[in-house]
């Protein structure tokens, strides 16, 4: 199964939502039957917070046990609201800075993310 996850960048920081389990994640999700890696990504994005990225570039893949993530570096231009589409899936989210997202996660998260994280 291919999951895509977008890290969406815009001048107030990423956007980072909490699971009801309290992991910390980043907008993401199944691709569905016949959708290509980006369109699933553009469109779990906006389900998820009603914003509407742009795909700069792919940060990176890592496969585990009949999962694919597919990582995606994202921008969006200045928005101040972002709302929880799905509150039965997530807790909280925010706009997030580098350091506060390496604090949550306690920096663990695939190296080609948490670079592309620092140097933003």
């Amino acid at each position: 199964m291919d999951v895509v996850v977008g890290i969406v960048k815009s001048s107030l920081g990423f956007i980072f939502m909490e699971r009801h389990d309290g992991t910390p994640t980043f907008p993401s999700g199944k691709v569905e039957k016949g959708e290509t890696l980006e369109d699933a990504l553009i469109r779990e994005i906006k389900e998820e917070t009603d914003v509407t990225a742009t795909i700069t570039k792919k940060l990176g893949t890592k496969a585990g046990e009949g999962i694919t993530l597919h990582f995606f570096a994202c921008s969006t231009p200045e928005v101040e609201k972002i709302n929880l589409n799905e509150p039965e899936n997530f807790t909280s989210i925010k706009w997030a800075s580098a350091e506060e997202i390496i604090h949550i996660t306690n920096g663990r998260m695939s190296h080609f993310v948490k670079k592309h994280i620092l140097e933003q």
